[in-house]
This record gives C-alpha cells, structure tokens and sequence, in this order.
C-alpha cells in the first residue's frame, strides 16, 4: 500500500514539475505573438474621466523586459468587439514609426496616433506609469508583453483608479 502511495505522489510531483517548466518557458517566449499583431495581449474596459496608475514589477530581480510598447485608444464597445474593432489601429501603429517615449514620471493618454514605448525604471522595482482619461468611454490596451508578466501577486491589479480601486478588464485576449 505504501509504494502504491509513493508511486502517486512521485507522479503527481513529477506531472506538476512538468507543468511548471512549461509555464516557466512560456513566460520567456515573447516572440511568438499569435494571431494577435505585435502585441502578446489585449484588454478593454470602460473608464472614467480620470487618473491612473499601471504599475510594473521585477520579479525575482530583474523586469520581463526592460521596454513595453503600449496603443491605449479609445473604441465603441466594451467587450471582445471593442478589441477587435481597434486591431487594425494597433498593427499600423505597432507597425509605425510614430512612437512616443514613457519614462519616469510620465503620462499616457488615449491616442489614435503613436504607440506607447515604456521604460521600466532599472532603479527600482517598480515602474509606476500615470494614464489620464479626459472622457469617460470604453478603452482598449494592446501590449507588447503580458502585463501578468510584471506582477509578483496575481491577485493584486496592475491597473488602478486614483483611489487605488482596482480597475478589471472586461475582454482580454
């Protein structure tokens, strides 16, 4: 009985090591992009006229990139729709060259025109990006990496009201 058991749990420790190596390789594979552009993920949620904070972490040191390109843009649906309404502006501007530059202390606000191009402060394990909202509507976000990729806590939101509310996406992809 006691091999039987032994037996068990060395394959169930064996079949969750697996399952960790291959989380663990994915989360270096920022190449392969999908069907989806440029971009690892997107994210629409309604917000309103505002302030806001993105944060990014290190986690175990060192930050999943050291750049993230960002299009936050407005559209006119607050689900999957509202993403792939605004896919066509987020390849050509992920395809462009009109890029603006994010470092520390900066703001992003809606835009059609540029892609967004974060730099993590390598000073500090968090980078703190400020988002300001002129008008309440629906929103969408296509970036370059994961943003889960930049959080130690799963259950902490990267994405926050100035009141620190957690703001939640109602589509992803």
């Amino acid at each position: 009985m006691r091999s039987a058991i032994r037996a068990s749990i060395f394959a169930l420790l064996t079949f969750v090591n697996l399952l960790l190596n291959e989380a663990s390789e994915d989360h270096g594979d920022h190449g392969d992009h999908g069907d989806h552009g440029d971009w690892e993920w997107a994210g629409v949620t309604a917000l309103s006229a505002g302030n806001y904070t993105w944060t990014f972490e290190r986690i175990e040191g060192t930050y999943a990139s050291d750049h993230m390109k960002m299009v936050f843009t407005s559209t006119s649906h607050n689900d999957v729709d509202g993403i792939e309404d605004s896919e066509q502006l987020a390849e050509t501007l992920f395809d462009g060259n009109s890029t603006i530059e994010i470092e520390l202390g900066g703001i992003l606000e809606p835009t059609n025109a540029s892609v967004y191009e974060i730099d993590m402060d390598k000073n500090t394990y968090l980078t703190i990006v400020k988002l300001f909202v002129k008008h309440t509507g629906n929103y969408v976000f296509f970036a370059e990496h994961a943003p889960t990729e930049f959080q130690n806590d799963a259950d902490e939101a990267f994405l926050k009201d100035f009141d620190g509310e957690d703001i939640v996406f109602t589509a992803t992809e």
